[in-house]
């Protein structure tokens, strides 16, 4: 790869099988996927044990999955979903569109494991009178045929709080190997100052045998991300805290991850007039859906993850999640523009979007917003944005940039006070949050 961590091999099964000391076996699912998986861990040869860290690519069962929007009709329930006009007027960022911030010389790497037609993104901003760059795509390892509605919602998104900034969308398969091998591709390749993650998988339901190396894989890339100045943002998922679906407290990968910034969701709400109102942690117990956040089974707690409320009944020392949060139930979700995989026309392709993956490109515009603000003060761009972000919610660097979240929950864990397993610090004041950006 671009970045020098990872050797992508191929040869025939037998070989493979005898030089990792394996068996690969076909299976098929219950519901007819047919799958092949190793019936052992890989064992790396003598040879080079001490220079490599595990082996991907043995198993086509596990894989990330999108944080996939939670949709429903506009103008269902009355409500069109928010618009771009809404967004900053709601997240207050029209201060800093009035001061000339659009995320010009920025660029957004985004990681997908579906495509998306550049028409749909005209028509979107069409509508709502945004100029912006044509998306650029880049297919890794083949990319990816398949069309949903995650690659589209998040570049809508972005536009809506940072139109001026270029977009690159990373396009491959939902498998283990090609989804790192894309990590390496854009954090290695250099191209952008910011990622936006919208994929997870639960990550206690990794298997043992690839999730060390599958977690080694990612540490590497995100490592160096953050070594090179780039700022990673990671939707949290959208299961509240059982992100694997079943009766067990988890967390997703890699929002779990000590090197990127995980973005949890919230319920936003206008008062009569249109204003703000409040926002509640997001959750909707009948859907099993809501704000992904907990404590990880895998990384402990990072030295600046300190700060109110962090330290609580439910700590053990290890990492907790989210960090942030914003918008994400559907009933208060996002106005977007999808044509999907069957004809619609005009009106019929409006769609309300939600979830944590539509507040990871949320975040990500704002920081694209931060970096051109810091650059016209030869400023270099923000990078790794955890240590700042909690002295800022901890009061350290003066009053906090965040509103914070203190109702509603995420299905286990409640919103409180200061940092929680729902929200985090809350959701951002963006021109307050910006400024404080500004003295890093």
């Amino acid at each position: 790869s671009a970045n020098g961590l990872l050797l992508d091999a191929r040869g025939p099964v037998g070989t493979i099988e005898s030089l990792f000391g394996v068996q690969l076996i076909d299976y098929r699912a219950a519901d007819g996927t047919l799958f092949y998986q190793a019936v052992a861990a890989a064992r790396l040869p003598a040879g080079i044990a001490s220079l490599a860290t595990g082996v991907l690519g043995l198993d086509s069962r596990h894989a990330l999955h999108s944080a996939t929007p939670r949709q429903r009709p506009a103008s269902s329930f009355g409500f069109d979903g928010y618009t771009p006009a809404d967004l900053r007027r709601l997240y207050d960022v029209n201060p800093l569109v009035q001061s000339g911030a659009g995320g010009a010389g920025q660029t957004i790497a985004l990681a997908e494991i579906d495509t998306f037609q550049q028409s749909d993104v005209d028509a979107y901003d069409q509508r709502f009178g945004i100029t912006a760059p044509p998306v650029e795509k880049v297919n890794v390892n083949g990319g990816t045929t398949e069309r949903g509605p995650e690659s589209i919602m998040d570049i809508e998104v972005i536009h809506a709080i940072a139109p001026q900034t270029r977009i690159i969308a990373y396009q491959t398969s939902p498998r283990l190997d090609d989804t790192a091998q894309m990590f390496a591709q854009l954090v290695g390749e250099r191209r952008a100052q910011i990622v936006s993650i919208s994929l997870g998988i639960c990550e206690i339901g990794i298997d043992p045998s690839i999730r060390d190396a599958y977690l080694s894989s990612l540490d590497s890339s995100f490592k160096q991300a953050a070594a090179q100045g780039m700022s990673v943002l990671v939707a949290s998922g959208d299961a509240g805290a059982y992100t694997c679906q079943d009766d067990n407290l988890a967390v997703s990968s890699p929002a779990d991850s000590p090197y990127v910034t995980a973005v949890g969701g919230t319920a936003l709400f206008t008062d009569s007039d249109g204003g703000y109102a409040y926002e509640a942690g997001w959750e909707s117990p009948l859907e099993g859906a809501g704000s992904g956040g907990g404590l990880s089974e895998v990384y402990a707690r990072p030295d600046w993850q300190t700060g109110k409320g962090v330290n609580n009944q439910y700590s053990n020392g290890m990492r907790q999640i989210p960090d942030v949060a914003a918008d994400a139930d559907a009933l208060t979700g996002y106005q977007i523009f999808d044509s999907g995989t069957s004809p619609c026309n005009g009106d019929r392709c409006w769609q309300v979007y939600a979830g944590t993956s539509a507040a990871a490109p949320l975040w990500a515009g704002l920081v694209a917003l931060a970096n051109q603000m810091r650059a016209a003060q030869q400023k270099p761009p923000l990078g790794l944005l955890n240590p700042a972000l909690y002295q800022f919610g901890d009061g350290k660097a003066g009053a906090s940039p965040f509103r914070d979240v203190t109702v509603g929950g995420n299905l286990f864990y409640p919103a409180t006070a200061g940092w929680d397993f729902s929200t985090g610090w809350g959701t951002p004041d963006a021109s307050a949050l910006i400024q404080d950006f500004l003295t890093v």
